[in-house]
């Protein structure tokens, strides 16, 4: 997931570019109803980036209720202060609560920058590990740029009502509704794992944008209201509703923040790795391109005498074909010989269980079978380095998370004596990941004798051209 306040705010420059047009420095009050909204959208924007500070706080909720309960909160945090000053302070703080039925998950997360350094840090099961890399205000200011940009939705007509008022005290309201269906696919894309918490049975029917200012242009909220519907009757289900408000604060009168001592922060070669794995990583499982694949995998567990070894073999392709429908086609060719595919609203030799109903599960399923990127989850805990090389990305870690070992470890009454792994992707220059590796050594000792465990795996990826 992006950082969760770039998340929500991604909406206002998604707002930007519905219809594209060129306001100029005319009179608002005398542009039509859909260039003046536009207008105010866009001068609200750049006067909130070229201020040197300001505090936005946002709030998203998702209900839903599809045979169990579902519900997410996310509670977030941006300050920016110093902006163009040798003094820049960035502080960027999130809650996110996920509830699944009646277990409960809570993950605070925080990413900033301060006394020329980049840091975060993550608590989740009340265990907190904080990173740090000194780096220039510029370095730091182009990850962020590259880290959030946002997709610009550009065909006229995308929403068909937009309104802008103004009350008597000079400050502005625009609202955008009725979105198309490609507008609401695009903007719903960029909202990356929040968007994978509505059940595959349902869909977003609409967009409701209210964007409020102050006289002098300067943003004072944003509400977003999506209207989901169930596609099986297509109405809207009980009990069911997503959205999210930001609300912005003392713009160019924010108190600077605290400074950071770095004290109980590791340092590491370069705190940016993290971020740019998920972000590559995101972008592969959107899927918006046909892909080649080649994927290998090795399990070595001994135990005593004896030694299990696995070998796995997949080649194949996914992505999006000629008529811009979801598809993957591949084999294994190492053990059974069985050919998966999915094409036009069919699955073929899916598991038993698996069904897949529409393209966005199919996609889910396929990202989910770790096909194209074979690493367990990137956790930013337990991370001993993280490191970029050109074009390579690498996390290393001496406390990963080794959860699905924990029964075969326990048989045994053994205890862990070491753990590592390691996660590198390689890029192309369009930021397409072309090669993923993953390493991990486990080493358990017992009464029963020693027991070592090896896995490896990784993919080589390539994308069909366009003509």
């Amino acid at each position: 997931m992006k950082n969760t306040i770039k998340i929500l705010l991604v909406a206002l420059a998604a707002m930007l570019v519905l219809i594209m047009i060129c306001s100029c420095q005319v009179n608002i009050d005398d542009l039509p109803q859909e260039e003046r909204a536009m207008a105010v959208i866009e001068r609200a924007g750049n006067n909130l980036n070229n201020s040197g500070s300001y505090e936005a706080t946002a709030e998203f909720i998702l209900s839903v209720y599809d045979k169990t309960y579902l519900g997410a909160r996310v509670d977030a945090k941006e300050q920016i202060w110093g902006r163009g000053t040798s003094d820049y302070k960035y502080a960027e703080s999130s809650t996110i609560t996920v509830t699944v039925g009646t277990v409960v998950e809570t993950i605070d997360s925080t990413i900033g920058y301060s006394n020329g350094a980049m840091y975060m840090s993550n608590t989740k099961d009340d265990i907190t590990d904080s990173y740090y890399t000194e780096m220039s205000t510029d370095d730091f200011l182009h990850y962020l740029d590259e880290i959030n940009k946002s997709e610009e939705i550009s065909d006229e007509g995308t929403a068909e009502k937009i309104t802008c008022t103004k009350n008597s005290k000079g400050e502005y309201t625009v609202k955008i509704s009725q979105l198309s269906e490609k507008a609401i696919e695009e903007f719903m894309g960029s909202l990356d794992s929040l968007y994978r918490m509505i059940p595959t049975n349902y869909y977003i029917n609409d967009i409701q944008f209210t964007f409020k200012t102050d006289s002098e242009l300067y943003p004072k909220r944003l509400n977003v209201v999506f209207e989901i519907f169930d596609s099986e009757t297509n109405e809207q289900p009980s009990f069911t509703s997503m959205e999210f408000t930001i609300t912005y604060a003392d713009i160019n009168a924010l108190k600077e923040p605290d400074s950071i001592d770095y004290d109980d922060y590791k340092r590491v070669d370069d705190v940016r790795a993290l971020g740019y794995i998920n972000e590559y990583r995101g972008k592969l499982e959107e899927g918006k391109e046909t892909i080649s694949f080649e994927t290998n995998t090795a399990f070595v567990a001994s135990f005593a005498s004896e030694t299990n070894k696995q070998q796995y073999k997949y080649v194949g392709t996914a992505g999006v074909d000629e008529d811009g429908k979801y598809f993957y086609d591949y084999y294994d060719a190492s053990n059974s010989g069985k050919h998966y595919i999915y094409r036009d609203g069919k699955a073929y030799n899916a598991p038993s269980g698996v069904s897949l109903d529409s393209d966005r599960e199919a996609r889910e399923y396929f990202n989910q079978s770790g096909l194209l990127f074979v690493a367990p989850s990137v956790d930013i805990n337990g991370i001993e380095n993280m490191k970029i090389n050109g074009d390579e990305y690498k996390l290393i870690y001496d406390n990963p998370d080794i959860s699905a070992y924990a029964e075969m470890i326990s048989s045994i009454r053994g205890e862990v004596l070491s753990k590592t792994a390691t996660i590198t992707i390689t890029v192309d220059d369009e930021g397409r990941i072309t090669e993923t590796e993953y390493t991990l050594y486990i080493s358990v000792s017992s009464d029963y004798g020693n027991l070592l465990i090896q896995g490896q795996a990784d993919s080589e990826l390539s994308y069909e051209e366009e003509e």
